[in-house]
C-alpha cells in the first residue's frame, strides 16, 4: 500500500458500516481498493492506512455482500464516474 501510495495512488478501503457512500466519494485519479475478509473485513492496520473508508449503500435486511460482490460493486461504480468524466 505505502508503494502505491508513493506512486500517487489514493487507497480505498470498503468498509460494511462507516465508510462514506460510494455514491458520494469522487473516485477519478489513480486509486487502488482494499476489502477484508468476509468475517472481519479490513484489518485494524490496513484501514488506518486508507486515505477514504467507502460503504455500498444497502436496503431491506442486508447486512454485508460478500468480496466478490462488494468489488464489482464498487468497481462498476468507479467505471460510471470515469465514464461519466470522460463523457460529461
Amino acid at each position: 500500500m505505502d508503494g502505491l501510495k508513493d506512486k500517487g495512488f489514493w487507497i480505498y478501503g470498503a468498509d460494511a458500516h462507516g465508510g462514506k457512500n460510494i455514491r458520494e466519494q469522487n473516485f477519478n485519479g489513480p486509486g487502488a481498493l482494499v476489502l477484508g475478509s468476509e468475517a472481519k473485513g479490513l484489518r485494524p492496520l490496513v484501514k488506518k492506512k486508507c486515505d477514504f473508508l467507502v460503504t455500498i449503500p444497502m436496503a431491506g435486511n442486508f447486512d454485508s455482500f460478500n468480496v466478490a460482490v462488494a468489488a464489482g460493486i464498487i468497481q462498476y461504480e468507479i467505471f460510471l464516474q470515469r465514464r461519466e468524466k470522460e463523457n460529461p
